[in-house]
């Protein structure tokens, strides 16, 4: 999960809108992935190689996972 704004100051709010969407549905994060302060310069390179999975997983979108996605999915998950 990626939380980003334009603004530093409405950045707070919209962290805790996500957390209370994942409380709502009861969801959980695992606290060992989390990274919190990150900057907007640290996911630039990786805007190429991840758009195909982020594209992918759009909302109302249907779509079969290949080859393609999976390894734009596993490039994201070293950068992070």
């Amino acid at each position: 999960m990626l939380i980003t704004s334009l603004q530093v100051e409405d950045h707070e709010a919209k962290i805790r809108e996500s957390f209370e969407n994942l409380r709502r549905n009861k969801l959980r994060l695992n606290p060992n992935k989390c990274v919190f302060r990150v900057t907007s310069e640290r996911f630039h390179g990786a805007r190429d190689w991840s758009l195909p999975f982020f594209n992918a997983i759009k909302m109302g979108k249907e779509f079969e996972w290949n080859f393609d996605l999976d390894q734009s999915f596993q490039e994201l998950k070293k950068y992070l």
